[in-house]
């Protein structure tokens, strides 16, 4: 593959949506994913809804690693924040240009890449469906934005224990949605996630958890 003028956020979900094609081809595996596919064919061809889900995605990120840097006075409701920062030992999170320019420069993270890929073409049917209690037809996309990325945060950390792998990916996801529905209440990936978050409401400190049980889309 080589680099093209394409905005790093539209190469993911192109080499996504290719590779889960390819991967998924028989007619079983193609039903199970169909809403994710169907999510990302839409963000495709909506570029409005996609470039405000990806503005909202890298602010979330920077205000993450600005956040880690303070972890020591985070309030209660952040406290997956200062898990993560635990967690990434100083590590920064990258932006979705860097993380592409390292997949150019870096054999080690293209194989990172292609295997955090892999590894959602087997478990994203498990859960990357339209919520029929939230429907947003950009819930898969969201959803695979969101978890992908904190598994390629954790295999970028330690890519030889899915322990500490898997502790770094859930950290993410939780922190993410901790300053999401914090700081961007109206943004459409909190109506992309809303439906799992209030399914595992009582995960999170309770001042997000009362934030989920008052959100209204």
């Amino acid at each position: 593959m080589t680099e093209d003028r394409r905005s790093a956020a539209d190469e993911l979900f192109l080499v996504f949506r290719r590779k889960l094609t390819l991967s998924n081809r028989e007619t079983d595996k193609r039903e199970a994913i169909k809403d994710l596919l169907s999510s990302l064919g839409w963000l495709g061809k909506e570029t409005q809804e996609k470039d405000q889900r990806v503005e909202d995605f890298e602010y979330i990120n920077r205000r993450l690693n600005r956040l880690m840097q303070q972890s020591s006075n985070l309030p209660p409701q952040y406290r997956d924040v200062n898990l993560l920062a635990q967690n990434l030992n100083g590590r920064q999170i990258p932006t979705l240009k860097d993380a592409r320019k390292q997949f150019y420069t870096s054999e080690r993270i293209a194989n990172i890449v292609f295997s955090t890929i892999e590894k959602a073409t087997r478990e994203y049917p498990e859960w990357a469906r339209v919520d029929p209690g939230h429907p947003s037809i950009g819930t898969p996309a969201s959803g695979a934005l969101i978890e992908g990325f904190g598994a390629f945060l954790g295999q970028l950390e330690n890519d030889n224990n899915p322990d500490i792998t898997a502790q770094v990916n859930r950290a993410y996801v939780k922190a993410f949605e901790e300053v999401l529905i914090t700081e961007k209440p109206s943004s459409p990936l909190l109506k992309d996630v809303i439906g799992w978050m209030k399914t595992e409401k009582e995960d999170f400190p309770k001042a997000i958890e009362l934030k989920i049980d008052t959100f209204h889309q």
